[in-house]
C-alpha cells in the first residue's frame, strides 16, 4: 500500500510526535516482547491514569467522591493529551490525533494534528430524523 494517510489516537510505530507516547511504547515492548496490535491500547493506560488522578484529588475511591473529582478535570494531562469532564458531558469533545502515512507498506508518524472546534451536545447525540 502507498499513497494512503489516515488519523490514529497515537502511532504504534515508536515515532509519535509526542515522546511520553514513545516511551509509553519503549514501556509496552519491554513488558510484552512486542509492539501494540493498534491505537486502542491508549485509551485503556489514559483511563487509568485519568482514575488515579481522580482518587489522588478525591483522596479516596469512594466512587462519588471519584466522579466528582473527574467532574472537576479542566485540559487534565494524560498521554493523548489534556481531557475534560463536566457534570453534563463525560464524552471528550476535542482530541489530539497522529496523523499517519503509508508508503511502500511502511507507515510512518507525520504530524501531530488537534481539532479546533469542539464537538457540540448535537454533535454528539444527533437523533436520527
Amino acid at each position: 500500500m502507498s499513497d494512503f494517510t489516515y488519523p490514529v489516537l497515537a502511532s504504534i510505530y515508536g515515532d509519535d510526535p509526542r515522546p511520553d507516547v514513545n516511551d509509553f511504547l519503549k514501556r509496552y515492548q519491554a513488558k510484552f516482547n512486542s509492539l501494540p496490535p493498534e491505537s486502542h491500547t491508549f485509551p485503556g493506560y489514559v483511563m487509568v491514569q485519568l482514575y488515579a488522578q481522580a482518587v489522588e484529588q478525591a483522596k479516596s475511591t469512594d466512587p462519588q467522591k471519584v466522579v466528582a473529582a473527574y467532574e472537576s478535570f479542566k485540559d487534565a494531562p494524560t498521554l493523548l493529551g489534556p481531557y475534560s469532564f463536566t457534570h453534563d458531558l463525560h464524552i471528550q469533545t476535542k482530541f489530539q490525533y497522529t496523523i499517519v502515512t503509508v508508503e511502500n507498506g511502511k507507515h510512518r508518524s507525520l504530524e501531530a494534528w488537534t481539532t479546533k472546534t469542539p464537538m457540540t451536545m448535537n454533535d454528539l447525540f444527533r437523533k436520527a430524523d
